[in-house]
């Protein structure tokens, strides 16, 4: 018996190479495999991390080196503030140490001065004297007003007649002698009047000073020296008519 089945054995090789195998029918499968790379990341990606890394280590950097120099402009700041309050504290100490010292120096220093400087005349017998043994004598007040004594006292003179008020001028003093050379002070209760004396006169000065119009210049110079070493001078300075009253010079004198 003959089978008809075309699916029979001996068209089951035909078949298989007409229609072929169903897997043989299917497209061939194409994998791809990646190369992998020995790190997780590209080179891009590891870049960025790199510098990302850089980026943050100079941010921290900059940071430090910012506030670091902000910390040092106010330490130098409040270093300066301090410097200079401890300056203006060390000028007004010494200021203040000065100030004292100089009020105590006013307050017991010697203190000496000329009050007033006028030519003696005196009467006898219904007649005016101008002249002592030939000499004008100037008398004045030279009290020391203050609590200790001037001491290393040097006495100093000039006079000139002139004649007409405006002739009058200032000359340079010459030291005289003979007077004391400690003025005590006045509250020990010692006299104070010094009497100053010209030159010797001549006929004609003797004269000449006795008119009515006739001014002459005369001026007393004092210096001296206080407890604490410092020198002072006291200075007068009169213009004198024997007619008339007196009148003080016309040029600033030295008191101090």
């Amino acid at each position: 018996m003959i089978d008809d089945n075309p699916r029979s054995a001996d068209h089951k090789g035909d078949s298989c190479h007409e229609n072929g195998d169903p897997a043989d029918n299917t497209e061939p499968l194409i994998v791809t495999i990646e190369p992998q790379t020995k790190y997780k990341y590209s080179y891009d990606a590891k870049q960025y991390r790199l510098d990302r890394a850089r980026f943050r280590l100079e941010k921290k950097a900059y940071c430090a080196t910012h506030w670091t120099m902000i910390f040092l402009i106010i330490y130098t700041g409040l270093t300066l503030i301090v410097a200079v309050a401890s300056v203006i504290s060390a000028i007004s100490t010494t200021t203040s140490a000065n100030a004292a010292e100089k009020s105590m120096k006013i307050a017991y220093r010697a203190r000496v001065s000329i009050n007033g400087l006028g030519p003696s005349v005196y009467e006898q017998n219904g007649k005016k004297f101008f002249f002592e043994d030939g000499r004008v004598r100037m008398n004045s007040e030279v009290p020391n007003v203050g609590p200790f004594p001037a001491t290393n006292v040097r006495y100093y003179r000039y006079w000139e007649i002139v004649g007409d008020k405006g002739n009058a001028r200032k000359l340079p003093y010459q030291e005289i002698f003979d007077y004391p050379r400690v003025i005590p002070p006045k509250s020990q209760g010692l006299g104070t009047g010094v009497a100053f004396f010209t030159d010797q006169l001549s006929t004609e000065q003797m004269r000449k000073i006795v008119e009515p119009m006739t001014w002459t210049v005369f001026s007393i110079l004092i210096t001296y020296k206080d407890d604490f070493g410092d020198s002072h001078s006291a200075e007068y300075c009169d213009l004198f008519v024997l007619s008339g009253p007196n009148d003080v010079c016309p040029w600033p004198v030295d008191n101090h």
